[in-house]
């Protein structure tokens, strides 16, 4: 799976609004399903869960440059704009 540097940015703010690691994301489903439904809603994209959560795990591991974050002191939660996530969050509670 290959993203352009929009859609990874998108994947990553879901992941760091969610702070968890990509090993507990998979004893997390209901976590998962929901970063990788509204990753899908704002992106178009059409991978499935595993698809992303193995992007997730592999871009983690290469660490080839900054790869993928971490939140463990590389990209401060508390520093980073959430605008994308919780739009995305709003527009779904506003819909039920």
């Amino acid at each position: 799976m290959r993203l352009i540097p929009q859609d990874k940015l998108a994947l990553e703010e879901l992941y760091l609004y969610y702070a968890i690691t990509t090993d507990q994301l998979k004893c997390k489903p209901g976590i998962l399903g929901r970063i990788c439904a509204v990753f899908r809603r704002v992106t178009g994209r059409d991978e499935s869960n595993e698809e992303i959560l193995r992007y997730m795990s592999t871009a983690a591991r290469t660490r080839t440059g900054r790869a993928w974050v971490t939140g463990r002191g590389d990209s401060p939660p508390h520093s980073r704009n959430y605008s994308m996530a919780r739009s995305a969050f709003s527009a779904r509670s506003t819909r039920q």
